[in-house]
């Protein structure tokens, strides 16, 4: 198990792990994140492995739990994942919003709160793209998803504008094309 992730092997601590909720599958895309949390600061593998060697493993509670699984006539000690949730806030309509690189839609109104989920424990990379006849704008950032449900905002950087006029026949011109 330590060797799995040290050397960051996502096929190899698949034999270790399994998942609370099957609406999650467990594959080498799925469980990467939870390896990107484990090796992304020095000692925090090695943490995680004190805990799972710890009584509290085996309460609930935490983002992992040891488990007993049976295999077929073999009963075998795996670490079990609870699923995690992002609820993703941002400011525009039609804003789509990726979670690794992966679309999961589009808003539907001004200042949308949308839910991602289940997905396992680790870190993530979360990214907003706004595309409307005005133009393109995206926002990125990390976040790590370790317990429940996590709420966290990010909104393209992109403004509402009014323009007024104390002359009516006054034009707004967008890209040298009247807007009328």
């Amino acid at each position: 198990f330590h060797k799995a992730i040290t050397s960051n092997n996502a096929r190899a601590l698949m034999k270790y792990v399994t998942v609370k909720d099957d609406a999650v599958p467990l594959t080498e895309d799925t469980i990467q994140p939870f390896l990107d949390y484990l090796n992304n600061s020095e000692g925090r593998s090695s943490q995680f492995i004190n805990y799972l060697k710890s009584q509290k493993a085996l309460e609930e509670g935490g983002i992992a739990e040891v488990k007993q699984v049976k295999e077929g006539l073999l009963t075998k000690w795996k670490i079990e994942l609870k699923p995690v949730f992002l609820q993703l806030s941002t400011s525009y309509k039609d804003t789509e919003l990726y979670l690794q690189d992966i679309s999961y839609g589009k808003t539907t109104e001004d200042n949308s709160v949308s839910e991602i989920g289940p997905l396992l424990p680790g870190k993530y990379n979360i990214k907003v793209k706004l595309s409307n006849e005005y133009g393109e704008s995206e926002a990125e950032k990390p976040v790590q998803l370790l317990e429940g449900t996590i709420a966290t905002a990010l909104t393209p950087p992109a403004e509402y504008i009014t323009l007024m006029s104390n002359y009516p026949e006054a034009k707004v011109l967008k890209k040298k094309k009247n807007t009328k």
